[in-house]
């Protein structure tokens, strides 16, 4: 809701970008979700450590598709490759979507979308590797080479009232910036979490259960 203009009817159009601070917490959400992944795993059991896990992941997930079974019989050498391409993903290129040059957050959203789509190929996890693709496509901008055969550049004519949109725009702003900061904040038991010895997975760290 934060990532529109508030002061315009029409669609979005360059003029109107969304905000650096909403973007900079949808990397961070990606970030965060594929660290917690990986180093619960890590922690959680030797397999992992071994490199031995994708020998039994596909018959042992929830409700393993057909692909599943095929994926299951290939060698254990291609196992151990698979295990060591999912250390990297959610280990190391969580970090490329924070990258200081535009093709470095491109390489580390495409990853990150490209491991969602083949979980989502090689079993089912229902929703999940959906939900998850959608804070790793703001590593992405204009510039992405794909965006051009996606969508088409187009300008609308924004409905505003000339008069009102600096004020709103400068309460917009500060809404978004007491957003942020209350995010962050309840972030930092979170982030404090995954790098915890005694990590835990899917639990709240505030009385709000957020």
């Amino acid at each position: 809701m934060f990532l529109v203009p508030l002061y315009s009817l029409s669609k979005i159009d360059r003029h109107s970008p969304p905000s650096i601070l909403f973007i900079f917490l949808m990397r961070f959400l990606i970030a965060r979700i594929m660290l917690g992944a990986g180093l619960i795993k890590i922690r959680g059991d030797q397999c992992w450590r071994d490199l031995t896990c994708m020998q039994y992941h596909y018959e042992t997930q929830p409700i393993p598709n057909a692909i599943s079974y095929y994926l299951h019989q290939t060698p254990a050498s291609f196992h151990k490759f698979e295990v060591l391409v999912n250390h990297f993903i959610e280990l190391i290129a969580p970090f490329l979507c924070f990258g200081p040059w535009r093709s470095i957050r491109h390489i580390g959203g495409t990853l990150q979308i490209l491991f969602q789509i083949l979980l989502i190929i090689s079993g089912n996890l229902s929703v999940l590797n959906w939900v998850t693709i959608a804070p790793a496509l703001w590593c992405f901008d204009d510039t992405y080479p794909l965006y051009k055969y996606i969508f088409k550049r187009q300008t609308y004519t924004e409905i505003i009232y000339c008069g009102i949109r600096r004020r709103i725009k400068v309460l917009n702003s500060i809404i978004k910036l007491f957003v942020f900061s209350l995010i962050i904040y309840l972030s930092i038991d979170p982030v404090l979490n995954l790098f915890s010895r005694y990590q835990r997975m899917n639990s709240s760290f505030d009385r709000f259960n957020l």
